[in-house]
Order: C-alpha cells, then structure tokens, then sequence
C-alpha cells in the first residue's frame, strides 16, 4: 500500500505501519485516530481516506533566520521551533464514512456559507433599478436652457446687425 495523501495542508508519500513528523494538528489527542483524504494510488486500489493515530505533539529544531546587509552594519537573527505531530498510518479505508465528525462539521459550515452567498446574488439580481425621471428632467431643462440661450444670442446679433445698417 503506498499512497499520496494530504495532511495539514501538505502531500505525503506513505504506506501502512510508517511514522512522519508533519505540521502540528489542532484539536486531536494523543492516541486518536484520525482520518486524512488520499490524492493518489499507486496500486490503484479504490481508497478515499487513510486512518492515522496521533502519537505525539512535539516541538522540532530550531529554524534560524538571520538577515544581513552587506557594507550597513545590519545584523538579525531570529529563530523559532516549529511544532509538529507525530502520526503513525494504521490502514486505508474504501469510503469516506469515516471520516473525522470535525472534518463533516467544517464541510456543512462551508455548504451553509455557500447557500448563503448563492441566495444573497439572487436577491440582487431580481432588485429592478429605479427609473430616474428626475434625471431627464434636468437633461431637458438643460437642453432648453441651451436653445434659449441661442436663440438670445442670435436676436442681439441680428440687432446689433440692423443697427450698423
């Protein structure tokens, strides 16, 4: 049995009976077991999960980063622990019935939030737009205003041309 599967986030070759140190898990115990989707099978054999049991939590090396800038006299060292679990593989499963209750409840709080963003587009979509008739009234009265304000002009040219004759 050799498989990819995800775990915290990240992909994993295993097989069955191996230990891994991977990202630390949240909200497990020592000694639960849990289970993780499988992406890929070697054997092509039909497994949708894979039961792990928790062995320990744990606190790895520590990951130095220092930064330095050439000719500034800049120096910084930082570092931290990252934590991690320590997982044993027990055995594949065929279906996904078993997965982790958590993982079921995480599942239904993302169809609820998604059913609530579909009926939230569907109520805007059937919102009609007010018509703006305040909106071609002005652009008549500014229109008019226009017209006027031409044919004013217009009068004091022909006045103004009578005048000279």
């Amino acid at each position: 049995m050799s498989l990819v599967a995800q775990i915290g986030g990240k992909q994993y070759f295993i097989q069955k009976g191996q230990k891994l140190l991977v990202e630390k898990i949240n909200n497990v115990k020592i000694g639960e077991k849990v289970d993780f989707p499988v992406l890929f099978n070697i054997n092509d054999v039909n497994t949708k999960s894979i039961a792990v049991e928790i062995l320990d939590q744990i606190k790895g090396k520590k990951i130095r980063v220092v930064r330095y800038r050439n000719k500034k006299n800049y120096h910084k060292v930082k570092g931290f622990r990252p934590h991690l679990t320590l997982i044993k593989v027990l055995e594949n499963n065929k279906d996904l019935t078993s997965l982790n209750i958590k993982e079921k409840e995480i599942q239904n709080k993302v169809k609820k939030t998604s059913d609530l963003s579909l009926s939230t587009n569907k109520k805007e979509k059937n919102v009609k737009k007010p018509t703006k008739k305040t909106d071609l009234k002005l652009k008549k009265s500014k229109l008019d205003s226009t017209k006027e304000t031409k044919k004013k002009t217009i009068k004091k040219l022909k006045v103004s041309k009578n005048i000279d004759k």
